[in-house]
């Protein structure tokens, strides 16, 4: 379980988040990449870490986690572990090894910019006509199927790629 990044999970030499004990105060400095506001956990920039490994659910327990961003990493699970992270606005699992269907992120409205590109996530990208503030989709590289139609409905949509998935439909109009 957890994420890890090496030894002391402070400074990127081991340990990681997974090494978070419940006790520890992760907006106490010393966890670079970390963003809290509050006292509280509201945005990961873990970027490109090679040794960051382990499950993406470990964070569903980061309620006001509003930004995400692991791409490049070797983050693992299932994206629909998510859903306790209600406050969500980014997400960049680009490169990563998460899976599931991107369905499960249909009821998280504070999604803007969602980027699965290269990571095994299936399931229709239609699912995601739900997200009202959606302004940015990438899951190039994927086996997403469905019709892109359907995303029609988000009007904050100014950027979609569905290049090397199997997606149809006709592209989306542009203003």
């Amino acid at each position: 379980g957890g994420c890890s990044a090496g030894a002391d999970g402070r400074r990127g030499t081991g340990g990681g988040l997974g090494a978070w004990g419940h006790g520890d105060d992760r907006c106490a400095g010393g966890w670079p990449g970390v963003q809290c506001g509050g006292g509280v956990v509201t945005g990961l920039t873990l970027v490109s870490e090679p040794a960051l490994t382990g499950d993406v659910g470990t964070l569903s327990t980061l309620p006001r986690l509003a930004h995400l961003d692991v791409h490049g990493t070797k983050v693992t699970g299932s994206i629909g572990q998510l859903s306790g992270a209600s406050s969500l606005s980014y997400l960049d699992q680009h490169g990563t090894k998460v899976s599931g269907g991107i369905g499960t992120l249909s009821d998280q409205h504070t999604l803007a910019y969602i980027d699965l590109a290269a990571t095994d996530v299936t399931g229709e990208v239609g699912a995601l006509s739900t997200l009202p503030q959606l302004a940015h989709l990438d899951v190039d590289g994927t086996t997403v199927p469905g019709g892109v139609g359907a995303l029609a409905a988000i009007s904050a949509l100014v950027y979609l790629d569905v290049a090397g998935t199997a997606a149809t439909g006709l592209p989306l109009p542009t203003t």
